[in-house]
């Protein structure tokens, strides 16, 4: 698949990884604040970006 096979390296050009550990900080901040007790863990289903 060419998307993938040839284009895949070029993915953190326009997807910077930086911004998935600020959503992430963010998801975990909400969900430690909203719920008790805290999860231990979190199963997230359908992230798309490959990443």
């Amino acid at each position: 698949m060419k998307l993938y096979g040839e284009l895949a390296g070029w993915w953190p050009v326009f997807s910077d990884p930086k911004e998935y550990r600020l959503e992430a900080a963010h998801v975990a901040r909400v969900l430690r604040k909203s719920t008790k007790p805290p999860p231990r863990t979190v199963l997230e289903l359908g992230s798309g970006g490959g990443n």
